[in-house]
């Protein structure tokens, strides 16, 4: 029996149109699309002052009036600033248009149109961020600090942070969170308010212990989660001022905890919260940090052995 003959077809409309001062409001910037960069904005701008155009489609929703831009920010951008440094000039472009689509479908087109251009981790929390109920919270004055996609100067990127937690609520720590961005959107979805609650207060101490967020080198991704779960593990039986002062007292100013922190990689990060926990520990005949992954094998261990009997 052989197969029906058929057409796939696209499910987009192609024209021309040429953009001009004129129509350039009729143009939809989504909020969830990915932060312009400067370096690829100035690079296309900078094409076309030569007279070199980006002979790429942008690909657009036509709704309720307005072509909302799908694909294509950076290009459009560069057209704007374009257009403004030459109101009389206009730029030929090819739109590939759809019809009448929902949030849902624009998202899943962007995926689709950039398959061949990576998307960070914060690139696809930019697309879903709406759709996270925690990030909501995260943003309330009463978060102790500022969390937003992508950090920047005095502020931690969602992803960092809600990264780290996830690492450390494992059964076992296995170093930083790995997974592909949809399965951290999807593992972030899934979190509440008590996960926002855990959050909120290791960030207070962190603070407290290392200090503000601009230029923390105690931020970046190993120590940050190695400290993390540290905390995790030891916040029931230590009280918050001591470990914040074990914190200032034995790792802030420790030249090898500061050299810890410039390695990567998710055995690195094993590795170095060992170490901070070698040194919290350190000259006291008795651990005060536990190390709960050891506490569990030795706990299993127990239980074998008396199963054994």
């Amino acid at each position: 029996m052989g197969r029906t003959k058929q057409v796939l077809k696209v499910g987009y409309v192609t024209k021309k149109i040429e953009i001009s001062q004129d129509n350039l409001n009729e143009f939809e910037m989504l909020s969830n699309r990915r932060d312009i960069k400067p370096k690829n904005l100035s690079s296309i701008f900078e094409n076309l002052i030569l007279n070199k155009h980006f002979d790429a489609p942008f690909v657009i929703n036509l709704k309720n009036g307005k072509m909302r831009l799908i694909d294509g920010n950076h290009r459009f951008e560069a057209v704007k600033k374009y257009i403004g440094a030459n109101p009389d000039n206009r730029v030929e472009v090819t739109l590939n248009m759809y019809s009448n689509l929902n949030e849902e479908i624009e998202k899943e087109l962007y995926t689709q149109w950039n398959l061949g251009n990576k998307q960070s981790t914060s690139d696809v929390v930019k697309q879903y961020k709406e759709d996270i109920p925690i990030f909501k919270l995260m943003e309330k004055k009463d978060f102790p600090v500022k969390v937003n996609v992508y950090g920047g100067s005095g502020s931690i990127k969602f992803y960092s942070l809600v990264g780290a937690y996830l690492a450390s609520i494992e059964p076992k720590f296995k170093g930083g969170f790995l997974a592909s961005p949809w399965e951290f959107i999807a593992r972030a979805q899934a979190l509440g308010k008590k996960d926002v609650t855990l959050m909120a207060g290791f960030m207070k101490d962190f603070v407290q212990a290392f200090g503000v967020l601009k230029n923390n080198r105690f931020l970046r991704g190993t120590p940050f989660t190695s400290i993390m779960r540290i905390w995790m593990d030891n916040r029931v039986t230590i009280p918050y001022s001591k470990m914040i002062n074990y914190f200032k007292l034995r790792l802030v100013n420790d030249k090898i905890a500061d050299s810890l922190g410039s390695i990567s990689g998710r055995g690195a990060c094993v590795h170095v919260r060992g170490e901070y926990l070698r040194l919290l520990n350190e000259g006291r005949t008795k651990d005060i940090f536990i190390n709960a992954d050891i506490l569990d094998d030795t706990e299993q261990e127990e239980e074998d052995d008396q199963s054994e009997e």
